[in-house]
Order: C-alpha cells, then structure tokens, then sequence
C-alpha cells in the first residue's frame, strides 16, 4: 500500500508517494463513525485483521493502536439525556441527583455524574451473566468523595443472587467482588483511589483468572477456577445498591462490559 506526504501547492495539499512500504508502527487514522473521534490504526493491527475483534466494541472505538477483542454487550459514553447505549440500545434510567454533566469531560463529551444520593439503572439482559466465559469491565471515574460506597454493581441483594460488585470500602480503598457457585465470592481490594483523580478501571476473566487493573497497571488478581459467575436477574446499578442505599459520588464516562476476548488493559483506551 504506497504511503503519501503532504505538500502544499497554491492552496491544495497533494498526496506526493515517498515510499511503498511500511513498518510496524506506522499508522493510519480513521473516523469512528458513531462518535466522529478519530484514532489511529497501526500496520501492525491491520494486518492482524480487525475483523478478529471490535475496535472498541460495537459502536465505539478503542485504545490507540489497540485492537478491542470479544463482544461488546454494553457500551455509554453518557453523552446525552437520556443516556444511551450505544452497543446493543438497552436503556439507562436516571434515578435521585444523577444526571448528565455536560460542564465536565473525563474522555467524551459529558459524563455521568451521580451526586450525593442518585444512580443510574441498566435493566438485565441475558448477556450481563457471563457464567464461565472471558470478559471485561472496564470505565473512567473521577471520585468526588472517596468514602464508602457503590461504584457500580449487578447486586441482587444476597451473594447468591449476585454477580459482581465494584465499591469504595469502608477503609476508602477501591475494591472489586466476583460471586459464583452460589455464596462463593473472591475479592480484589485495598486499591488507594484520592478524590479528583481520573482512573481508567477495568477488569478482565481470562480463563481461571480474574485480574483488576488501574491506569494500565495490574493491582491484584485472584483464582476463579472453572468456576461460573452467578447469573442473576439483578439490573447493573451505577452509584447505589438495590433500593436507593450505599451511594457513591463521582463522575463516570465510557462503561463498557464486553464478553469474550483477552484484552490488554495496559493500554489506556482514548476515545
């Protein structure tokens, strides 16, 4: 595929070949055509194929020069009002003080901000239980306090009835909870998190192990076996647990939950 150069003639900028060849690094960029973001593709991705995964998953577009694997089930950018999801057009009710926050950008364009006693409610779908299959869950937050409370969860009220929980504990840590086989659950935890600091958080299953990364750095993993994830009618609450109870407050953009796939988390995504 020959490359070009731009040179510029009497107001026009013409493509001008300078070689026919490309190495690794190179790049093209591109327009994701939902959110008009541009990223970058490098030759290395093209070649692999990026009919192998999703770029971001549907709709949406991921790390620069990072090719997305898996299924993406579940995917806002929490740009509008409602908020909208842009994978599979699930809807999202505000409840309480949550709300979108055109004023603040933590990746897109606006974000949801929960406040001190609101949250944002995602009816359950099928896809939401992973069982035994890889996944991953991964947002932006922005902590506007960091005591204890609900980040976002798919909480059914008992640990058999759950499938996973993401919280500020009570000693104002990060931590993640994984419920399966029943009352069974492995946690993830005493993550230091301060308040006005964004943080990419994501978390992966890759065969038996489920692993928690932040800003690109793993923070913990733990063994799951052949174990499955409880599948659970539960709705994914972001900000509070069934009921209106254990609020958060902060600020989240780009909540996305793919199934399937071995992503690399170490590679902050841009858009």
């Amino acid at each position: 595929m020959p490359l070009y150069r731009k040179e510029d003639a009497s107001g026009l900028v013409l493509p001008v070949e300078t070689r026919t060849t490309a190495i690794d690094d190179d790049y093209v960029f591109m327009i994701d055509s939902t959110t008009n973001i541009p990223y970058r593709i490098t030759k290395a991705d093209l070649l692999a194929g990026l009919t192998s995964g999703t770029t971001g998953g549907t709709g949406g577009s991921g790390g620069t020069g990072n090719t997305w694997n898996g299924t993406v089930v579940f995917k806002s950018l929490f740009d509008s009002t409602p908020p909208v999801d842009i994978a599979a057009n699930n809807t999202i009710s505000l409840i309480g003080t949550a709300a979108i926050d055109s004023s603040t950008t933590l990746l897109s364009g606006s974000t949801l901000f929960t406040g001190s006693s609101g949250y944002a409610s995602i009816p359950n779908k099928s896809e939401y239980n992973f069982g035994g299959s890889d996944f991953t869950i991964d947002f932006f937050v922005k902590f506007n306090s960091v005591n204890a409370g609900t980040i976002v969860n798919k909480y059914g009220g008992s640990q058999s009835n759950s499938s996973f929980v993401f919280q500020i504990n009570s000693g104002n840590t990060l931590g993640t909870y994984f419920y399966y086989s029943g009352s069974n659950y492995l946690g993830i935890t005493d993550i230091p998190v301060t308040v006005n600091t964004l943080y990419y958080v994501a978390v992966k299953r890759v065969g038996d192990t489920i692993s928690l990364w932040v800003n690109g750095v793993m923070n913990g993993s733990a063994n799951i076996g052949t174990n499955t994830i409880n599948a659970t009618t539960a709705n994914i609450l972001i900000g509070s647990e069934p009921g209106g109870s254990y609020y958060g407050n902060f600020r989240m953009d780009n909540f996305r939950i793919t199934i399937g796939g071995d992503n690399d988390l170490s590679i902050i995504p841009t858009a």
